[in-house]
């Protein structure tokens, strides 16, 4: 279909929306359980100093990808949500940009690594290996615009769940061959070969670019693009300049029990994408009033998804880490916990967020993203060399409760209008129900025992009781995703 999606779209394409939902769904709650599978198997293999040098190295060469994307991802889709006709044309254009800058970035990763590094031969030696990843991953994440664009999140949540499957694939025969330290770094470089193999073959499916290597074309996109790649390369430092620098400042195992930490936390924040990448389209091309009522029940779901999320995530924090992980592993649980709190409040963040971007003022969040960076660089230079990985943890924390409420006020400002939390009441009574449940049974099996089968059955419990209490209360919040219509160019 052309052009904007009918006001009472067509039965089939009512069933292509569930389709699309449905399978990103499960696409996520299987790429969730692959990674939590491929932490505890790489946990448990390589103990924390190991595994806090391969952290270190991961999160280094993560700047880079985010630098070579330069907000282009998130532009290009949103651009291709509007036209249509036009994605061939916008898919050559960042393809061959993309390309290029992150070829450009590799030796810049590779020299800044050796000498950030030097004396850290492991670590160093993750940078080298892992910074093909840099143009492995660029060109996947410009592929993937098509599909964010068409609304095909089953083409998407497929390509994360093979990526992670042969990761967790590729680490158990490592782990069975007892394996070195390079094995470990190569089955990343092949699962994401993989990875771009998949988007390449399901985006020519959906376009045929011609790549475009004129100067011309590329400008409109780079400087719309300019603002909002700014943001994500900041808020990378920002999540990962931690990393670094407890690599440099504290023990290496430190680093493993704030690896397994803000791993577990990145696997929860990672849930409001689920939704909001589903609803991207349909913000974009929304009226005032449809903008005004979608982020509003977006923001009712982040609500009614965070507050168990946190009361849970304390509730069972030890029991987390040490099914996530192995005994050695314990130190996390405290990082953790202080993560959690930040974690919670980048539900809500995310709707209005995106909501900015939706509606093209992105440039807002700049000047924000500087101050919240500098701060958090002065909290963990002063707090890392204290206390460690529970430093970092507090200046993060801290960071994103500020975050949360600057961004807020800027929606209200740039929108006109607030959005309401009255989900909030209802989700802390259900939240509620959830605590009694937990305290009643807390003495049994398996609410006090430390295995991943025992945490996924009492974590089940738990989230039961919240959604009985919730469905009860009425307090369940429905987006309406109809006008999210997967159009063809």
């Amino acid at each position: 279909m052309a052009g904007s999606p009918p006001a009472d779209p067509p039965s089939a394409s009512r069933r292509l929306i569930a389709y699309n939902v449905v399978a990103q769904v499960l696409g996520r709650l299987v790429g969730l359980l692959l990674s939590v599978l491929t932490l505890r198997l790489l946990t448990g293999y390589l103990g924390p100093r190991s595994y806090g040098e391969l952290t270190s190295a991961l999160a280094f060469v993560a700047l880079f990808v985010v630098l070579a994307d330069g907000g282009l991802g998130t532009i290009a889709a949103r651009e291709m949500a509007r036209d249509a006709g036009g994605a061939e044309r916008l898919l050559a254009r960042t393809l061959v940009l993309r390309a290029l800058v992150s070829l450009c970035l590799v030796p810049i990763s590779l020299g800044l690594g050796l000498w950030i590094f030097q004396g850290e031969g492991r670590i160093s030696e993750g940078v080298a290996f892992l910074s093909c990843l840099i143009v492995l991953t660029t060109v996947q994440s410009a592929l993937a615009v098509v599909f964010a664009a068409r609304v095909r999140n089953d083409v998407t949540a497929g390509i994360d769940v093979a990526i992670k499957g042969v990761t967790l694939a590729g680490i158990g025969v490592v782990a069975a061959a007892h394996g070195g330290f390079r094995d470990v770094l190569l089955v990343y470089i092949v699962s994401s070969v993989v990875g771009l193999a998949l988007a390449w073959l399901f985006a020519q499916r959906q376009v045929r670019a011609r790549p475009s290597l004129g100067l011309g074309p590329w400008k409109p996109l780079v400087l719309l693009a300019l603002p909002l790649g700014l943001v994500q390369l900041l808020n990378t430092l920002y999540y990962r300049l931690d990393t670094v620098m407890l690599s440099v400042l504290r023990p290496l195992s430190e680093v493993g029990y704030y690896g397994v930490a803000y791993r577990v936390i990145d696997i929860v924040v990672s849930v409001p994408s689920i939704l909001l990448v589903a609803l991207m389209p349909s913000l974009a091309t929304a009226d005032a009033a449809r903008l005004q009522a979608m982020s509003q029940k977006a923001l009712d779901v982040m609500i009614a998804m965070a507050v168990p999320v946190l009361v849970g995530g304390i509730l069972l924090r030890r029991q987390i880490i040490a099914a996530v992980s192995s005994d050695a592993f314990r130190p996390a649980a405290t990082p953790f916990l202080i993560l959690l709190v930040g974690a919670a409040a980048s539900f809500p963040n995310a709707v209005y967020g995106n909501v900015l971007v939706a509606i093209d003022r992105q440039s807002v969040l700049v000047r924000l993203t500087v101050v919240v960076l500098c701060v958090n660089l002065a909290l963990n230079v002063l707090l890392i060399p204290l206390l460690g990985a529970s430093g970092a943890a507090m200046a993060t924390t801290a960071c994103e409760l500020t975050s949360a409420g600057y961004v807020m006020w800027l929606h209200r400002r740039e929108t006109g209008g607030g959005l309401g939390y009255g989900q909030t009441v209802k989700s802390s009574l259900a939240a509620a129900a959830m605590l009694v449940a937990y305290l009643m049974l807390r003495n049994a099996y398996p609410l006090h025992t430390r295995s991943l089968v025992a945490t996924v059955s009492a974590t089940s419990i738990l989230a039961a009781v919240y959604v009985a209490a919730l469905v009860a209360l009425r307090g369940v919040p429905v987006i309406d995703v109809r006008s999210a219509i997967w159009r063809r160019a």
